[in-house]
C-alpha cells in the first residue's frame, strides 16, 4: 500500500482498516468500541485508558494486558513512562493502524531512537539473487 495516496480524511481510513482483511479484530476500529472494553481496566495502572484506545489498544480483561485491534499486538506490564504510542511503533511498526495514524516518518524516527537495527521495509537492501 502506498501511503504517501492514503486520504487525509478521517472516515476514509477507518473505511480502510475495517475493509482490511489483515486486521485481526476489526469490530473494534473505532475508539469507541476499543474504549468500552477498558470498563474493567485496573485503576492502578500507570497508563490513560483513553491513550490506550486512541492507539488502537483494547482491554483484554487481565492485568494491564490490551491488544491492537488491527495487528494483534499484545503489550502489558506497562511502566509509568511508556508512551503507548512509542510500544506499539518499537513492537509492530508495521501495523497498517500506526502507520495511517501516525504516519510512516514517524514510526521511522521511534525505530531509530530506540530499535537502531529494525527497518519498516528491506526493499531496497534486500536480495534476491539465487546461487545455483
Amino acid at each position: 500500500m502506498n501511503f504517501q495516496k492514503c486520504p487525509n480524511d478521517f472516515e476514509s481510513l477507518v473505511y480502510r482498516i475495517r475493509s482490511n482483511p489483515t486486521v485481526v479484530h476489526p469490530k473494534f476500529s473505532s475508539f469507541s468500541s476499543r474504549f468500552k472494553t477498558f470498563k474493567l481496566f485496573p485503576s492502578n495502572t500507570s497508563q490513560n485508558k483513553y491513550t490506550l484506545s486512541e492507539c488502537g489498544l483494547k482491554y483484554s480483561g487481565v492485568d494491564d494486558v490490551v491488544e491492537c485491534f488491527c495487528c494483534g499486538l499484545i503489550l502489558h506490564n506497562w511502566e509509568r513512562l511508556d508512551d503507548p504510542w512509542i510500544e506499539h511503533c518499537r513492537f509492530s511498526p508495521r501495523c497498517l493502524y500506526v502507520l495511517l495514524m501516525k504516519g510512516n516518518q514517524y514510526v521511522q524516527n521511534i525505530l531509530s531512537k530506540y530499535c537502531k537495527t529494525e527497518h519498516i521495509c528491506n526493499c531496497e537492501t534486500e536480495s534476491y539473487d539465487t546461487v545455483g
